[in-house]
């Protein structure tokens, strides 16, 4: 069913989806308010920018939106999905215990306000650029994921996320060391378990707006990083000991598909060139010292190993790598 909204109050719009019982596609939206609100069980898809609470109380549906969305989007709602393919206003995900969100820009202020689980259910909100200030504000449950795509040199967050936060979890894809984080907070890396479960989530992001996933986990790595672990990986001698004469770190992650970036490999665990030495080689690596040599994401400029000792240890752990691979075969 086809809805021209551009000559109708947010009542007659919302009449009209409310009577229909097909898929309706929305054109000429002009800010009308409440849109699908409570809906259920059909897929809305709409060009124009909606007006506040976007998908209130929404109920199932699937609301897509092909530019940007105002304030509240996602209010209070219990399950469904809403997809924007621009940036959306405050107070978005206001109270939401289920469904799913996707913003493929930025968020304003207070995003993931008051979200909360409910039963079995856990709201997830995906913002794929940066998010205002506010960020995660009196969370209780859920999860909140920023990209950081396309934030042209700008913070990832402004001021005081996660004021009042006491539930669920808060992702942030970049540099936070700059980031002001209340005291009942517990920030920490995201370990492999953690990146394991959002990663299902990033991969729709990518598949809903056309992202890719490889170039997306490479960000945030340098270049002689990427290349040192693809070097590992492929067992490239030449190019291990360019990187052992550089001290390029080795503590980077790689995926299974042997894309550089913090990834797993298909059997859901993580690779790195360090780790896997520790894996097969401990005694060499800890009497060497090749584990003081390279600490945490600096090199220890004044420890000293000899370089065939790590280039023995990384092309055997690349061997052993490949050796596994080769069984699953």
């Amino acid at each position: 069913m086809h809805v021209k909204a551009d000559h109708l109050d947010f009542r007659c719009l919302n009449r009209a989806l409310q009577t229909a019982n097909e898929d309706c596609t929305v054109s000429g939206c002009l800010g009308q308010r409440f849109i699908a609100a409570g809906m259920g069980n059909r897929h809305i898809s709409i060009s124009g920018i909606p007006g506040n609470a976007l998908g209130a109380y929404l109920n199932g549906a699937r609301i897509e939106v092909t530019g940007n969305a105002q304030d509240a989007v996602g209010d209070t709602m219990n399950s469904g999905t809403i997809i924007v393919h621009g940036n959306i206003g405050d107070a978005a995900g206001y109270a939401m215990r289920g469904g799913e969100i996707y913003v493929k820009g930025n968020a304003g202020y207070r995003a993931g306000v008051h979200m909360k689980a409910y039963g079995e259910r856990v709201p997830v909100l995906v913002i794929g650029g940066r998010a205002g200030s506010f960020l995660g504000e009196y969370q209780a449950g859920g999860i909140i994921l920023v990209l950081g795509l396309n934030t042209d040199g700008k913070p990832l967050v402004s001021n005081f996320p996660c004021t009042g936060m006491h539930g669920g979890k808060l992702f942030l894809r970049g540099d936070c060391t700059k980031i002001l984080f209340p005291k009942q907070v517990t920030v920490h890396i995201a370990d492999s378990e953690e990146q394991k479960s959002i990663q299902p989530y990033v991969e729709e992001y990518c598949r809903l707006f056309d992202a890719d996933l490889d170039e997306l986990v490479r960000m945030g790595y340098n270049k002689d990083e990427v290349e040192f672990c693809y070097a590992v990986l492929v067992y490239d001698a030449e190019l291990i000991k360019k990187h052992i004469a550089l001290k390029t770190n080795p503590k980077v992650y790689v995926s299974g598909e042997l894309a550089p970036g913090t990834g797993f490999r298909n059997d859901g665990t993580s690779y790195s060139a360090l780790f896997s030495c520790l894996d097969f080689h401990y005694d060499a690596v800890v009497y060497y010292g090749v584990i003081d040599y390279w600490t945490g994401n600096e090199i220890n400029k004044e420890q000293s190993v000899r370089g065939d000792d790590v280039l023995n240890l990384l092309q055997a752990a690349a061997y052993l790598r490949l050796r596994e691979q080769l069984k699953n075969i």
